[in-house]
């Protein structure tokens, strides 16, 4: 009876801990804009890279495409999209427990305790709700992990096969969760060193992931997107990486918008000292695994100004890292593993429900805004959005629809000039956002700029005089 009230304690402190959690913020992020675009783009039949500008994986953007058969300008697919990650974030929270049950760990620790806290760290990062590839990189990722972690404990070749299959959809998804892939590459070659496993077997363990691969390069060879492919997300991107670079210059656990608190991230050195006796306790690859992966991420965080999703691996591993940590000052019991799940179950469904309560004033104000624009803008009208605020159906004018940090010379990468200003100029959209700033000075006579009162957003939009 003594460890069922022990179960109930943990599960009411948890759960009086998470009441605690900060103020999530709900507002629609410009990426949220950009990656529906997106979607939207493919469900018109149109190949990413080739037909329009994207640097990120589109595997979140094809799978949520068949959407748009049943949506079309209506603002509830903000919400449509916001349930889609939260259904993903409950399999990563899933595989987040099932990659600690490869350890010797405490089973009710584990089950209650890694919830709660990869949820305070997610409430905090705020952009993991958001729709955008990250959440979808992060599942699969965690997936590859499991598997990998259940082969070195079973040297079952079915295992190391479905790593290598989900390791790369999580490429696929989003490319710079490859930095941790030299690692994993390693532990595979210490697997033949060990003679865990055979070339023949890896090789065919090897299979199916190659399959998906070469089937995703020869999509991008015969739809002649392959060299666009290469330059948006590995050159443009690398551009990209430069600006944000700082060798030597701590950050602080800062970004370039402020959205992460440094607050959280001040007491990451800590892990620095725990790691060692993480690993001799556990004694494990697992554990040398998870302490490397640590590394990498907390090393990113320290020498590049991050923008805040890209800090969404580093605190999932924390989360992992704290559960193990904590799971050390407690007993093994032989508790009822069903009363526990079906707790945990409870608690992972209360940190989604939970955020949607929070956000649903904010997600259903921009919506309300965002039908007064539709109502303004007409489905054929032609819109420069370079901003990313709101166009997510309308035409627009150019290949590139949105601004990067860095001014980027795209002819010399043989791509399609990026010239926002030229390509309003030559086609003259109806509507043209400003941001918050006039309206090109040569092209004010002939548009009109919608009042604050109608339009609901306090942007500057312009709108072509009728003739």
């Amino acid at each position: 009876m003594k460890k069922y009230i022990k179960i109930a304690y943990l599960f009411i402190f948890t759960a009086f801990l998470f009441q605690l959690f900060p103020h999530p913020i709900g507002v629609i992020s410009v990426d949220e804009v950009e990656h529906l675009r997106t979607s939207f783009l493919i469900h018109q039949g149109q190949v990413p890279f080739r037909d329009f500008f994207q640097h990120h994986g589109v595997l979140l953007q094809y799978l949520f495409s068949p959407v748009f058969f049943f949506v079309y300008r209506d603002p509830i697919i903000f919400w449509i999209a916001r349930i889609a990650v939260y259904l993903i974030l409950l399999g990563c929270l899933y595989y987040g427990i099932k990659i600690l049950d490869c350890f010797k760990v405490n089973k009710l620790v584990s089950r209650l305790f890694f919830p709660l806290c990869w949820g305070l760290l997610a409430y905090e990062n705020r952009a993991i709700f958001h729709f955008r590839p990250d959440v979808l990189m992060l599942f699969f990722f965690l997936i590859g992990v499991y598997y990998l972690f259940k082969f070195s404990n079973t040297y079952q070749v079915k295992s190391l096969s479905i790593s290598f299959v989900a390791l790369t959809l999580s490429f696929l998804s989003l490319q710079k969760i490859a930095v941790f892939y030299p690692i994993i590459i390693l532990t595979c070659l210490y697997f033949l060193i060990r003679k865990k496993i055979s070339i023949k077997k890896l090789c065919l363990a090897s299979i199916p992931a190659g399959i998906i691969l070469l089937g995703y390069i020869s999509y991008l060879f015969f739809t002649d997107s392959l060299h666009a492919y290469i330059t948006c997300c590995i050159t443009v991107n690398k551009l990209l990486m430069q600006s944000l670079t700082h060798p030597f210059q701590i950050s602080a656990g800062t970004n370039i918008g402020g959205v992460v608190s440094g607050a959280v991230f001040k007491y990451l050195p800590f892990f620095l000292i725990s790691l060692p006796l993480i690993i001799i306790r556990h004694r494990s690859i697992c554990a040398a695994l998870l302490s490397i992966f640590f590394l990498i991420a907390y090393t990113q965080l320290c020498f590049c100004i991050l923008w805040v999703q890209y800090i969404i691996p580093l605190f999932t591993i924390v989360a992992l890292l704290t559960t193990l940590i904590l799971s050390d000052f407690y007993e093994e019991d032989n508790y009822n593993l069903r009363y526990i799940n079906i707790l945990t179950c409870f608690l992972c469904l209360s940190i989604m429900i939970t955020h949607a309560i929070f956000v649903k004033g904010d997600v259903n104000d921009y919506s309300t805004r965002y039908q007064k624009l539709l109502n303004i803008i007409k489905e054929d009208y032609t819109v420069a959005d370079e901003f990313r605020n709101f166009n997510i159906w309308n035409p627009t004018v150019a290949w590139h629809e949105f601004f990067l940090v860095q001014d980027i010379d795209y002819e010399a990468l043989g791509l399609p000039k990026k010239d926002a200003n030229g390509a309003i100029r030559t086609h003259k959209p109806d509507i043209i956002n400003a941001g918050v700033g006039p309206l090109l000075i040569d092209l004010q006579p002939e548009y009109e700029e919608i009042s604050k009162e109608k339009l609901g957003f306090n942007l500057s939009i312009w709108q072509k005089k009728k003739k």
